[in-house]
């Protein structure tokens, strides 16, 4: 069953990832550009995590090890209310990076339960011959990370702000990155601790600092010193594994603002030590493939100042693949997974599953990751999916999207529903569908049903020959007219319209969906004739024109238009013309609405008022 563009649309019921790595040996960097200060670089994963850094964790969170996350905060907790909670994360103690300096070592844990795929958050504990104490950094994106050819992100380029929170969770500095260069530094970025020195076993007696969650063999003495052994193991942290390097780590610096702190106007990095003082610690980028021990050298500015020296950025996904894993049971692809080089991806995928771990989710999830495969676009919060045929298709897709948010209550509502409704997904499509002669289909609307005959998915296509030549204005007016049969699919589906609605066209469509829905579970998918469900589902439609048309309109300003409204109202009237209600209008009415759908559909210039897509 198909649907002509003029009269009748088809209304059919509705961090760590575990990158694949190869072993290979680094050249080690000692061979710096200037002489200053140490950094090696340690790994430890379970019990070869610190054990003092696991205590110093329980101690300053009663054993909760929970963060609070807010806007302009970030701190430790004490908060028993679950890490699960959206203003809550968890230290993962399963895993730190150690960056001994020559006058501290850092430990770097990573956040879990920040539910933003553009940022990261670490906890980096300072400790010193003489201190022991706590900051956040959060790291966030201006667009998805750049990733190496070893499947790292290339923080050489990175672009977006890097802010720090001291162990009171207040923001104290703010520094902006634009590919690699600082832009503008504000405030501090190794932040220092004024209050006296922390022991956690004298504070707290009751923990025992070498039975925790993690951590073995742990910091202690002087440990914290830098050391240049490059064997790896004992002199570093006595009892520590041997050590082997792993092909995803990156170790850069980071230069200063050029202009501000040199005066030079170039545009040619600097290294650290031209920026000066209080400029803060370069930054040591690692992202390890499976726990192994990395050695290298950072280049970064001398400094006495005891709060610097490198800090290392911990990006933790096994914990996110591990929920993955356990909510998609044999549906998980362990090859598919390990391969995947976007780390956005893996964040949405476990935002998307937690706490909505079902068959509906798992189904949804098959549809997402054939979309992505496929290099298409899914928006996991509303459960939206753009397959590839959009891929060389931005401005129609654009203009599409546009029709589901944002120019009024029918735009907005789609993403409402799909996004309240964990049981339905949406697919945009493009592909050639057949017209009758003398006639064009510009799209159609079909359900997808589950194994228990209820609608999983709702797949709107768009036919080529229409959105090769098409206005932006038909497009979006197609778009809500098709969005509009999804809406009324939902809302069929789950019962949210009464059979004895006062809208006598809706409360026909209900009767009349019920008896469709009967006879497609009775008859296990039968061929069913929707032509009676379809033209109700017009009619309905058909009531609420005026509102179409002040939506169209309001695109239609954002565009730049200045398009009468009866040329909005006539848009609005696309895929009616087989209701009652257009055929009670005047003829004259009729023709010219008519004839503007022609010019819209075929961009028959200068009639047309929206533009076609280049």
């Amino acid at each position: 069953m198909k649907n002509l563009c003029k009269y009748a649309f088809l209304f059919l019921g509705m961090l760590l990832m575990t990158f694949s790595c190869q072993k290979e040996v680094f050249e080690d960097s000692e061979t710096s550009q200037q002489e200053n200060f140490n950094s090696n670089i340690r790994i430890n994963v379970g019990n070869d995590v610190t054990s003092d850094v696991v205590n110093y964790l329980n101690f300053k969170t009663n054993h909760t090890l929970h963060v609070t996350l807010k806007k302009d905060r970030i701190a430790l907790s004490d908060n028993p209310i679950t890490s699960r909670e959206s203003s809550m994360g968890t230290v993962d103690t399963s895993k730190e990076i150690v960056v001994y300096n020559d006058s501290n070592a850092k430990h770097i844990l990573s956040i879990i339960g920040n539910d933003d795929p553009n940022s990261l958050i670490n906890i980096v504990i300072v400790m010193s011959e003489d201190q022991q104490y706590e900051y956040f950094l959060k790291y966030l994106f201006d667009d998805k990370p750049t990733l190496t050819d070893s499947n790292t992100i290339d923080m050489s380029v990175f672009s977006g702000s890097i802010e720090t929170y001291d162990d009171q969770g207040q923001l104290v500095g703010t520094t902006f990155v634009n590919h690699g260069i600082f832009t503008e530094i504000n405030g501090e970025s190794s932040p220092c601790n004024d209050e006296e020195p922390f022991d956690p076993v004298d504070e707290d007696p009751n923990v025992d600092s070498t039975d925790t969650s993690g951590g073995g063999e742990g910091y202690g003495g002087n440990d914290y010193q830098s050391s240049t052994d490059d064997t790896g193991g004992g002199s570093w942290i006595d009892g520590g594994p041997d050590w082997q390097p792993c092909t995803l780590t990156n170790t850069i610096y980071m230069p200063c603002p050029v202009q501000e702190m040199t005066g030079d106007t170039s545009e040619e990095p600097h290294n650290a030590s031209d920026c000066g003082a209080g400029v803060g610690s370069s930054y040591i980028y690692i992202w390890d493939c499976d726990g192994s021990v990395n050695r290298q050298m950072s280049e970064a500015r001398i400094s006495e100042n005891p709060c610097d020296g490198p800090v290392a950025v911990l990006v933790n996904l096994d914990a996110m693949l591990t929920d993955i894993e356990n909510c998609l049971g044999e549906d998980y692809s362990t090859e598919w997974f390990n391969n995947i080089d976007d780390y956005t991806i893996i964040a949405d995928i476990h935002n998307y599953l937690n706490g909505n771990c079902n068959e509906e989710s798992r189904a949804f999830m098959q549809l997402a990751i054939n979309a992505i495969e496929d290099h298409g676009v899914v928006d996991f919060e509303n459960k939206i999916i753009f397959d590839a045929s959009w891929n060389d298709r931005d401005c129609e897709k654009s203009i599409v999207l546009n029709s589901t948010n944002g120019f009024g209550d029918i735009s907005n509502s789609i993403q409402f529903l799909f996004n309240n409704n964990p049981n339905i997904s949406l697919t945009y499509k493009t592909g050639d569908l057949e017209s009758p002669p003398g006639q064009l289909i510009c799209a159609n609307t079909i359900s997808d049903f589950d194994n228990n005959n209820n609608v999983n998915n709702i797949s709107i296509t768009f036919n080529n020959a229409f959105i090769n030549q098409a206005t932006d204005l038909m497009i979006f007016s197609i778009g809500l007219h098709e969005n509009l049969h999804a809406i009324l699919t939902i809302l069929l589906e789950n019962e949210m319209i009464d059979i004895d609605n006062d809208n006598v066209n809706l409360s026909y469509l209900v009767e009349e969906y019920a008896n469709y829905r009967a006879n497609w579970i009775i008859n296990e998918n039968p061929e069913y004739n929707p032509e009676d469900l379809e033209f109700l589902g017009h009619e309905a439609i058909s009531d609420i024109v005026e509102d179409i048309a002040t939506e169209i309109k309001s695109y239609g300003i954002y565009r730049g238009y200045d398009a009468n409204d009866f040329h909005y109202e006539a848009l609005a009237w696309t895929g009616l013309g087989d209701t009652l209600n257009f055929t009670l209008l005047e003829q004259d009415f009729q023709d010219s609405i008519e004839d503007i759908i022609d010019y819209e559909t075929t961009n028959f210039a200068p009639l047309a008022e929206g533009q076609p897509c280049d």
